[in-house]
């Protein structure tokens, strides 16, 4: 029994270096901060407005034509609840969001990536169905779908369809359909002729209107940013916006090299960007940083954010 004893004492500070040893590998995967604490989801809690609502009966279905003259036809009897069972005559709560501009694309951290790719979007939109209350969702019924049709005053004949997928942590557009017509359609509201896409959706998510941009794998290149200690991947983001292109990307955290990187080593050289950075710290403080540049072989960017009100962050995204 002494014997016991004495191998356990001996044994408590390998222990504890192996505890601590532990400890560091779990935590390898944030940045190690200098005292500035916060979570940059706050952020995006932050700059998202609220959605889009219509209410109506199931029995009826509804049509929608939305401020940016899109429209989304919603078929009698469209849903079932979570037991999948048809609802025949219910109130329905449907929100409906639409994503055109490069800084709603940050503002709801929905990069345009597709395994890797990058590609050029045409709009996205997002679909979810309620009880009036909100106490339930409900989906689509599997032998129904929702018409849309999604503005764009140059609409591109290539587009294809993308379903969104945030399983991992890098947000992924992924494949569902290479063949989306271009329409043109009238709006009742104001009488005029719209252009743009023509597609269904038989779910519920985000959904995105994309092309491939097929750059040349000898014409892409990777981009790496440093920035001051404090900002880490757990209360900051990156993003690359690109001038040219209806494209966002995101930069991920590598903890390795504490900087923010493209994964892929995809960005097309050449290419002028703007480097953006939104950084959330507790209680309420905000920091952003803003850098343009050209692309060139293996960019090494350093971003000095500077402190900002969630007002004046909005007022430069609106601007991208």
């Amino acid at each position: 029994m002494v014997l016991k004893k004495g191998i356990l004492k001996s044994c408590l500070p390998f222990v504890a270096i192996l505890m601590f040893l532990s400890s560091c590998y779990q935590d390898s995967s944030e940045f190690v901060t200098t005292g500035a604490d916060g979570e940059v989801g706050t952020f995006y809690s932050d700059v998202q407005d609220p959605a889009n609502v219509r209410l109506f009966n199931s029995e009826l279905g509804t049509v929608i034509e939305t401020e940016d003259f899109s429209r989304i036809e919603v078929p009698s009897k469209a849903f079932v609840d979570e037991d999948q069972q048809l609802l025949v005559d219910e109130d329905i709560r449907l929100e409906y969001r639409i994503l055109k501009e490069k800084g709603d694309l940050i503002r709801f951290n929905k990069p345009t990536i597709s395994d890797g790719a990058l590609l050029e979007t045409g709009g996205v939109i997002l679909l979810k169905a309620s009880n009036v209350s909100r106490t339930l969702n409900y989906s689509l019924s599997p032998n129904k779908s929702i018409s849309v049709q999604l503005s764009d005053l140059n609409p591109n004949d290539e587009m294809m369809l993308f379903y969104g997928d945030d399983s991992s942590s890098s947000y992924n557009w992924d494949l569902y359909s290479e063949g989306i017509q271009t329409a043109v359609w009238g709006n009742a509201t104001d009488s005029i002729e719209v252009v743009g896409y023509d597609f269904e959706m038989d779910s519920l998510t985000w959904v995105n209107c994309d092309v491939f941009s097929n750059i040349a794998q000898n014409e892409q290149t990777g981009i790496c940013v440093e920035l001051p200690e404090i900002f880490t991947n757990v209360n900051t983001a990156l993003f690359v916006v690109f001038k040219e292109r209806r494209s966002v990307v995101s930069l991920s955290g590598n903890p390795d090299l504490e900087q923010f990187c493209d994964p892929y080593q995809m960005m097309p050289i050449g290419d002028e960007v703007d480097i953006i950075s939104v950084t959330s710290l507790d209680n309420g403080v905000y920091y952003f940083g803003m850098k343009n540049v050209v692309l060139s072989s293996n960019n090494q960017e350093f971003l000095e954010p500077e402190r900002k009100t969630i007002e004046e962050i909005n007022e430069i995204l609106n601007t991208l």
